[in-house]
């Protein structure tokens, strides 16, 4: 997953947690993105499927609800 002028691209690529795309590369993408402009939310997961992207959004300065 990529964001290129404001918009989420979905791609394939490599797997990460034996999954892709996953919701880590679509955080840590929108985290550099958008920064302290982004809300990061987790509702559940799959293993550790969010846990990498929810910390790049909150080392990013951007929100975090878990």
């Amino acid at each position: 997953m990529k964001v290129f002028e404001g918009r989420v691209r979905l791609s394939t690529g490599p797997k990460e947690n034996l999954a892709g795309p996953t919701v880590d590369s679509l955080f840590r993408y929108v985290a550099v993105e958008f920064g302290e402009r982004f809300i990061g939310i987790v509702l559940t997961g799959d293993l550790y499927d969010g846990a990498a992207g929810i910390a790049a959004v909150e080392a990013c300065g951007g929100l975090v609800a878990v």
